[in-house]
């Protein structure tokens, strides 16, 4: 028996050969640490010191309160499985059943055994919890409907059994979402403010089409990210496939939409740089202002266009023989569907899910033709963004390039028609 153990049976025994008033005393000493019935096993070495208590033996209880009805873990961790079809979601997770301790906290001081109708019951109330924690997003930003088919328990229980067992069992949720035309992509995401716990949480999803044998497996945590994968048709995968990376202009999903990514041209003309930065990754420098956090219309697009692209301009340096500074000329800027691969000025502006939506700048640097080396610094970084992504294309040779916090310089040299960075 380890000693955490130890030192709770010890206080189980003092609780039991306690007098009412003792216990009472304890209770109140135990509501007052703070954790409104949600203890922690930390908590027990902090209330040691605390000389509120009426006596030792009321302290102690208030201990062996909080360590006993201790949930036992920081960090709430769900698991479950995704399959896409034609025109429905199937979701089923399993959620740790210690987490509906969290609907009732002071079950356990009202029982020293946790019983299968109050499992039951608790797990039915959990079911819109977890409906609404699971957020999916189609292509348009819409998000999906869904609907709780079934919850169970995972394993079979007996009438009454302890509290602690909680913390093996697991509870298992179906649900079924719709899903309109097109669902090209999906974004998933966690909403931790609709789960009653008060812990730091994480759903771990195994995501997969109707048929595959495997899926692409995503973590959502409590701090709110995002996570968008695609759903091409297979020919599309296969034709994507077949072509070399420094070939393809775009990041694959979910990459595109947690990486910022440029595409480097040096024509004969001068260097022509264009910008994608994500939506969300852009928010971490400034705020995009809008009306609904889940979409981007084209009024507000156009709003954040002009001083968005003036900060992208500045965090870029472009030096011609390692001497002149050259100047950059804007020529488009304008938020891009998940779709685009590139730019397009002539596309008509439109409603953008703000999950998937990324500011694309095209930016032309005017040298010389006689210039025979151009250096860029990149410096769109900062603590959530520490690196960046580069298809580079000079002549006819292309090449991926990273830029980083420790490395930010793409240097290009031409001699004798040859390219060496």
């Amino acid at each position: 028996m380890n000693r955490t153990a130890t030192v709770r049976e010890r206080l189980r025994r003092l609780h039991r050969t306690a007098t009412v008033r003792e216990r009472r005393s304890a209770v109140a000493t135990s509501e007052r640490l703070g954790c409104n019935g949600l203890p922690r096993i930390g908590h027990v070495k902090h209330a040691l010191t605390l000389r509120f208590a009426a006596s030792r033996t009321a302290a102690a209880i208030a201990i062996a309160l909080h360590a006993a009805s201790a949930f036992g873990h920081d960090l709430s961790v769900s698991r479950g499985t995704v399959t896409v079809a034609d025109d429905r979601l199937a979701v089923t997770l399993e959620v740790p059943a210690e987490d509906l301790l969290h609907l009732d906290p002071a079950a356990r001081r009202r029982s020293d055994a946790c019983s299968a109708a109050w499992l039951n019951d608790a797990r039915a109330r959990y079911e819109p919890c977890v409906l609404k924690a699971l957020a999916i997003h189609d292509t348009r930003g819409r998000r999906l409907t869904g609907r709780v088919v079934s919850s169970a328990v995972a394993d079979a229980l007996e009438e009454r059994f302890e509290w602690n067992r909680l913390r093996r069992l697991r509870v298992r949720y179906t649900m079924e979402y719709a899903v309109e035309s097109p669902r090209q992509f999906l974004t998933f995401r966690l909403c931790a403010a609709e789960l009653p716990l008060r812990i730091q949480s994480q759903l771990v999803l195994d995501v997969r089409r109707a048929g595959d044998r495997s899926g692409r497996e995503i973590c959502l945590t409590s701090r709110g990210n995002a996570e968008t994968l695609e759903f091409s048709p297979a020919s599309s995968r296969d034709s994507a496939a077949s072509q070399p990376a420094a070939a393809i202009a775009m990041l694959p999903a979910p990459q595109r939409f947690t990486t910022v990514f440029a595409i480097i041209d040096r024509t004969d003309e001068g260097l022509i740089v264009e910008v994608h930065v994500p939506l969300p990754l852009l928010e971490t420098w400034r705020p995009v202002a809008r009306a609904d956090a889940d979409f981007l219309e084209p009024a507000e697009q156009s709003a954040a266009c002009a001083a968005l692209t003036d900060f992208i301009k500045s965090a870029l340096y472009v030096h011609v023989d390692d001497a002149v500074a050259a100047t950059a000329a804007v020529s488009y800027a304008a938020f891009i569907p998940p779709q685009a691969a590139r730019l397009d000025a002539r596309a008509e502006p439109q409603r953008l899910s703000a999950w998937t939506a990324r500011l694309a700048v095209v930016l032309r640097y005017t040298p010389s033709r006689s210039s025979r080396i151009v250096q860029l610094k990149w410096g769109l970084f900062n603590n959530a963004v520490i690196t960046a992504r580069a298809l580079v294309r000079d002549a006819d040779r292309a090449f991926e390039h990273e830029f980083s916090t420790y490395d930010p310089l793409l240097r290009l040299v031409r001699q004798s028609a040859k390219l060496s960075r």
